[in-house]
């Protein structure tokens, strides 16, 4: 039972394998929190996990398999994802990856469009951290 943190968002969390996975754990806090899920994750992953058992614990959540590499998947995943929310999406949750980083081939570092562009091989890997990291310190220094 959680204190409602969530109550009235909505999310979809990508990822969740199993039991072990931090997408399955967040999950079950998030619905535990009051949030309304959508779950998805890799069409050939959905085969090996137990996602439909989480589904059930998140108040019988819809499952939508979805490659994150393919465009239409994306855009069915959203679109359903839309339509049982009945509107917006208020979080979205991606998992990394079993070797750590969170995986962006579309984007590797910041700049300004059509002006520069950094090319940076290392921002996918460190920037999350460096986030966690940033709002650690914030937290901690209100406290």
């Amino acid at each position: 039972m959680g204190n409602n943190l969530l109550k009235g968002k909505k999310g979809i969390i990508f990822g969740a394998l199993d039991e072990k996975s931090i997408a399955w754990k967040t999950a079950s806090q998030c619905f535990a929190e009051g949030a309304q899920l959508v779950l998805t994750n890799a069409p050939v992953a959905l085969r090996m996990g137990v996602i439909n058992k989480l589904a059930e614990q998140c108040g019988n959540a819809p499952v939508i398999g979805a490659d994150v590499t393919n465009m239409d998947d994306l855009k069915k995943l959203f679109e359903e994802s839309l339509k049982h929310f009945g509107g917006g999406i208020d979080f979205i949750l991606r998992t990394q990856q079993a070797n750590g980083f969170w995986s962006d081939p579309e984007f590797n570092a910041p700049g300004f469009p059509r002006v520069f562009y950094l090319k940076y091989h290392g921002y996918d890997k460190y920037f999350p951290l460096l986030a966690l990291a940033r709002y650690r310190n914030l937290t901690n220094a209100e406290s």
